[in-house]
This record gives C-alpha cells, sequence and structure tokens, in this order.
C-alpha cells in the first residue's frame, strides 16, 4: 500500500510541477524545462547536470515513459485510477 501512495504521489507531484511551473514558461524556454523534467524522472543528477548549487535524491519509483510523455511534457497527464501516463486526446471519448 505504502508503495502504491508513494508512486501516485510522486506522479502527481511530477504533473503538478510540469502545469504549475512549466505554465508560466514562455515556448521557447519549455523545451528546456522538457529536458530537465525528463532527465529528472529518469533518476539523473540533475543538480550536477545543470550546475545547480542542490541536492536531491533520485526519484524512489521510476515513471513509465511512453511516446507522448518522451515527445513533450506539455501534452500529458497522470490518470490516477489507471496509474499511467497518457496523452490528453485520450482523456475524453471521440465523438
Amino acid at each position: 500500500m505504502q508503495s502504491t501512495f508513494e508512486e501516485y504521489a510522486q506522479s502527481s507531484l511530477v504533473f503538478s510541477c510540469i502545469w504549475s511551473v512549466g505554465a508560466i514558461l514562455e515556448e521557447p524556454v519549455r523545451p528546456q524545462f522538457h529536458e530537465y523534467i525528463l532527465n529528472l524522472i529518469k533518476g539523473q543528477n540533475v543538480c550536477e547536470i545543470y550546475g545547480l548549487s542542490c541536492q536531491m535524491e533520485p526519484m524512489k519509483h521510476k515513471i513509465i515513459f511512453n511516446d507522448f510523455m518522451i515527445q513533450n511534457m506539455f501534452n500529458v497527464c497522470y490518470r490516477k485510477n489507471e496509474k499511467t501516463w497518457s496523452s490528453w486526446m485520450f482523456t475524453v471519448q471521440a465523438q
């Protein structure tokens, strides 16, 4: 149960960061932010990669990537009931 909660909390936090921090970014900067988030969820040492003065532990639970996420973080959402990431396009049935 704890692992499931941690996975949910971690994915929710990443999604929140994408749309709280990322939402205010100008379009030309978004690819850099996308790369930063991608490195972060891959478990890379982003402090070292980007020369930041910080200490971060790698994420405990790896987020499963899909093509939508790798191409553009701003096109994905976290579906908590399915515990997966998917494109916004799949959140509503086609009419």
